[in-house]
């Protein structure tokens, strides 16, 4: 708690603490109409490309579900259906970040993930090269975030950067499953039957 002696002459203390807060470039832009905190151009183009990345994975990760059922894995299917669902979410996350910083939201054209695959083991590899993909990108905005002094997306952020740490370990976790049972239709059952636990308790991140 500060306490501001009377012999101080106030207008010569707000400058002061003005002059510091300068230093740190604490300040961001303002919109005067919205009375709300304006991204920097750039950060508005890279969450966009963040939130049309993450719509992707929604896609991809519904395709694999599809195939999945296809091939009689319907645990795998329900697990990557609710982890669809999940990534929709973290799109819809960055959505409201960029409208309720006065930035537009912009959707653009989202590539058509695969439809075939070679193997169950195939479709989590993927999946968790996808996640270390997302993980990338996302230390990258929070690298950009705080190097330019914007504190409120680098906050903003954290959330997703504690997911992807949280998403890794549990694609390699099932990754290592699978490593280990091999193409064993046995072994690949009990695989699956774990998955559709998991995705009934919702279970579907770390």
């Amino acid at each position: 708690m500060f306490f501001i002696n009377n012999n101080v002459n106030r207008a010569s203390l707000f400058c002061f603490y003005l002059g510091i807060i300068h230093q740190v470039n604490y300040f961001l832009p303002i919109s005067k109409s919205k009375g709300i905190i304006m991204l920097k151009k750039e950060m508005a183009q890279k969450l966009n490309e963040q939130l049309n990345l993450e719509f992707y994975s929604a896609n991809l990760y519904l395709q694999m579900s599809a195939w999945c059922s296809d091939k009689g894995f319907e645990g795998a299917a329900a697990f990557l259906k609710k982890h669809s669902q999940e990534e929709m979410q973290h799109m819809e996350r960055l959505f409201e970040y960029l409208s309720g910083t006065g930035s537009m939201p912009v959707l653009g054209t989202i590539t058509a993930p695969p439809v075939d695959f070679a193997s169950l083991a195939d479709v989590f590899k993927l999946t968790y090269e996808h996640e270390q993909l997302i993980t990338t990108q996302i230390n990258e905005l929070a690298h950009v975030a705080m190097t330019t002094h914007d504190y409120s997306t680098f906050n903003f952020l954290q959330w997703y950067v504690a997911e992807q740490h949280e998403e890794e370990k549990l694609f390699k976790s099932i990754l290592d499953k699978l490593a280990l049972v091999g193409n064993s239709g046995n072994s690949l059952f009990f695989v699956d039957k774990d998955l559709k636990t998991m995705a009934a308790q919702g279970y579907t991140s770390a």
